[in-house]
């Protein structure tokens, strides 16, 4: 494994943590250890002492009222017996009659005697524990039991046990406690491995997927998709390489057919120049229709470079827009008027019927370019002696206009696909872009544009937009100094 990896990272991670709390573990094991050996000692003294002083007074009473004392090395024998140091303590102004057969107790041993507590008999009788230092400059957990004769408490039996013998009994606990902490430690180091395998799989799998996107190859397919996080992203993953497909190729067929769409116009007007400038039209009337002809297919690129930059605007939700109550009729009457000489020159019949007056809130001027595009649009599919009707409504709490043709209409399938750029009913009429700039006006002023089928047949486009009241999410101004087409 790479040591900058992610799977290493992982594994040491988790190691770091494991080796953390197995070190904290041991810790407090150890000292747990340490506390309970300390109790397990003091109350092993504890009663060692008190046994020692019954057993004392009972050899001293009868056997040392009359006698010098105890044998010399009795004291020896018994902390041999306890694995301890044995030492009497006289109370301070009484015979003690054992004294001899004890070794001398460490300096100021007395003075840290309770004798009270060492007094009580009976069910009371109780062992003091204390820390003593002993003459070789080493500490010793001590207990003292107080010793009776004839009755009167004359001094205290101390035993004592080095503390060193305690630690080394700890260190033994502590030992066993090792090999099983190393072997958890191991098996935990095992398991990580695997697991950090298992979690960087998909990691490294997206990795090379998201190469293969930053080149270009949007054919992805992930193994590792699953109901865990990992596996969500995978598949987010696979659906944001799809639409980056679907992306590009939008990308390319826009630039095909617009290079196209441009060069079209370009072309005419080059043409018709050129043959002015040749001398090869020098008929006045001739020159005058290759004049209108240049004029109209420059009007036609300007109107595509001007639907071009809206649709940009609108998509990228910097367009200006004002906000104003606009009388949904009025509007509809101006635009058919600008267009009723058109139709009457193609035979077709173009009126407005006005079952309501809505009044909407929206910019008057893009409401007026939406039911111009409509109104043209119909226009265009009509044959000569159809009818367009331009509707005014109020239904669903929202004013409508909906502009109805004779023409062949617009088949189910591609009534989404209309309202989308560059596409359009008829290959020959260029790349499409009013109905997607009229669609995303509507959307912009909190509207709908859809496409229907008129009644007997024929195409029917519905705008839909919010009555005055009613707010609506105007798109940002635009940056300063920049103004819509």
């Amino acid at each position: 494994m790479p040591l900058r990896s992610l799977r290493t990272r992982l594994v040491a991670l988790f190691l770091v943590s494991l080796s953390t709390a197995a070190f904290l573990f041991a810790a407090v094991a150890v000292r747990q250890f340490s506390q309970e050996e300390r109790s397990r000692a003091s109350a092993d003294l504890s009663r060692q002492s008190l046994g020692m002083v019954r057993l004392l007074e009972e050899f001293a009473n009868k056997r040392l009222s009359n006698e010098a004392g105890a044998p010399p090395d009795f004291a020896s024998q018994l902390g041999g017996i306890t694995a301890a140091n044995v030492y009497f303590v006289g109370r301070s102004g009484l015979e003690a009659p054992i004294e001899v057969a004890f070794g001398k107790a460490p300096s100021g041993t007395e003075s840290r005697l309770n004798w009270k507590l060492l007094g009580r008999t009976g069910k009371a009788a109780r062992a003091q524990t204390f820390d003593l230092n002993l003459a070789d400059g080493t500490t010793a957990l001590a207990a003292a039991g107080g010793f009776r004769f004839g009755g009167q408490l004359i001094g205290a039996i101390v035993i004592a046990r080095p503390v060193r013998s305690l630690s080394a009994s700890t260190l033994v606990q502590g030992r066993r406690v090792v090999l099983p902490l190393l072997l958890a430690v191991l098996a935990a180091a095992l398991v990580a491995v695997l697991l950090s395998r298992r979690i960087t799989r998909p990691v490294k799998e997206l990795t090379e997927a998201s190469e293969r996107v930053a080149r270009g190859d949007y054919d992805v397919h992930l193994t590792s998709k699953g109901p865990d996080e990992l596996g969500q992203l995978a598949l987010r993953f696979e659906q944001m390489a799809r639409r980056l497909s679907e992306a590009s190729e939008h990308e390319r067929n826009f630039l095909m057919r617009i290079s196209h769409e441009l060069r079209t116009p370009l072309t005419a007007i080059q043409g018709h120049v050129q043959a002015i400038a040749d001398g090869v039209i020098d008929g006045e009337a001739e020159q005058q229709a290759s004049l209108e002809i240049v004029l109209a297919e420059a009007g036609r690129l300007q109107r595509l470079i001007g639907d071009l930059l809206d649709l940009a605007r609108l998509e990228t939700r910097r367009f200006s827009l004002n906000t104003e109550e606009v009388d949904l009729a009025a509007v509809c009457e101006q635009s058919v008027a600008t267009q009723r000489e058109e139709a009457r020159r193609q035979g077709i019949a173009l009126h407005v019927t006005r079952a309501a007056d809505p009044v909407v809130l929206g910019d008057g001027d893009r409401i007026l370019q939406i039911v111009t595009n409509l109104v043209t649009n119909a226009l265009h599919a009509t044959p000569s002696g159809g009818e367009i009707t331009v509707d005014v409504l109020l239904a669903d709490g929202m004013g409508q206009v909906v502009v109805n043709d004779t023409g062949p209409g617009i088949p189910e399938a591609e009534r989404a696909r209309i309202l989308r750029p560059f596409v359009t009913g008829d290959a020959q009429d260029g790349i499409g872009l009013g109905l997607p700039v009229a669609s995303e006006l509507a959307h912009a002023m909190g509207g709908t544009l859809d496409v229907g089928e008129r009644d007997g047949g024929g195409a029917s486009f519905t705008l839909s937009l919010p009555l005055a009241g009613r707010k609506w999410d105007a798109p940002r101004e635009l940056p300063a100094g920049a103004q819509p087409a």
